[in-house]
């Protein structure tokens, strides 16, 4: 009997296409010892294991790469200061100036957040998400329970963004339909400390209302 496809098995055509690519462009980019791992070969058949054991304990990885596209990275994050953000909400000018929590709820500005988060994973991977989420509010909340709840982002990688779809009447930058996948902190029963991480896959999506829709599953594909 054939095993049943999950939520988890899917994955849109491009992301299946792509996806060696991205784990080498990371690799290239973080470089350290995981790429020299997984990417140092023998010379040879004639090479014995002892000698590319040996090999492998003396390369090094210069992370050229990393250091030149951390060079664009410095160098546009340098010009950012120049951005003026205009208009807006009170609370959105305090955001994207770090205050109150920032755009991130973390206290970064939009500039540092940029800087930080976005460039770093746009530059070498090509793509990144950014997801701007709300605090959820009850229903019957009063102006006192909401107050300070206010949209926040943070980013995905490439990798974790596992399949899309555009609104054809729109264009092909208004999605309707995004499986994530997220990481979710596990912590030790005992001491409460992290140990890991969980994966976990999120699926939101726009009915035809305009009502936005959220469902999350297990690493399995369950709910």
């Amino acid at each position: 009997m054939s095993k049943k496809n999950t939520v988890a098995d899917v994955k849109h055509p491009f992301y299946r296409e792509r996806y060696r690519d991205w784990v080498k462009w990371r690799d290239t980019y973080e470089g350290g010892q995981r790429f020299i791992n997984r990417y140092l070969k023998k010379f040879s058949t004639r090479e014995t294991k002892e000698a590319y054991d040996r090999r492998k304990e003396l390369t090094y990885n210069p992370a050229f790469a990393k250091g030149a596209v951390n060079e664009i990275k410095n160098s546009i994050f340098s010009r950012l200061i120049d951005a003026a953000r205009i208009g807006g909400s009170e609370s959105y000018q305090k955001a994207v100036k770090g205050v109150e929590g920032g755009v991130d709820n973390l206290g970064s500005s939009m500039d540092n957040f940029i800087g930080s988060q976005i460039l770093p994973e746009l530059l070498p991977m090509a793509r990144v998400g950014v997801y701007v989420d709300m605090p959820r509010i009850e229903p019957g909340s009063t102006l006192r329970d909401t107050y300070g709840k206010r949209p926040y982002v943070y980013i995905y990688r490439v990798e974790d963004i596992r399949s899309w779809e555009c609104d054809e009447s729109m264009s092909d930058s208004e999605y309707t339909n995004v499986l994530l996948q997220d990481y979710i902190e596990t912590y030790d029963e005992e001491t409460g400390l992290p140990t890991g991480f969980e994966n976990c896959m999120r699926h939101v999506w726009k009915d035809a209302d305009g009502q936005v829709w959220c469902q999350y599953y297990k690493s399995s594909g369950d709910l």
